[in-house]
């Protein structure tokens, strides 16, 4: 599987930029979904922890106010949440700490 220049792949690539559109294609070939649910990046990060990084500012500034820009990014996190496995959720990284932990909107 390639990755970017920080070792992302594409699917994790697409959770940290908030690219619903590719999140979503790559969430219905659910022959490579569960592959990804799995996959870590070098600091021990799965799915959620980089769910819960603050979104590039490029996409919050398209949302007008810091009320809307906390909600949208929560929803992220829940629909990342939703997607991996349990045990990811309470699963520390590199850095010991868990995506709740990691997460600043949380």
């Amino acid at each position: 599987m390639s990755a970017n220049e920080d070792g992302h792949n594409i699917f994790q690539h697409a959770v940290i930029n908030r690219s619903e559109k590719v999140y979503n294609l790559l969430y219905r070939m659910s022959t490579l979904s569960y592959i990804y649910r799995a996959i870590k990046d070098s600091h021990g990060n799965n799915l959620l922890h980089l769910a819960a990084r603050p979104a590039p500012s490029s996409k919050l500034n398209l949302l007008p106010g810091a009320a809307l820009q906390l909600q949208c990014e929560l929803q992220w996190f829940e629909e990342v949440e939703g997607f991996v496995c349990p045990l990811n959720i309470i699963e520390k990284n590199s850095f010991n700490e868990t995506p709740r932990m990691y997460c600043t909107f949380c």
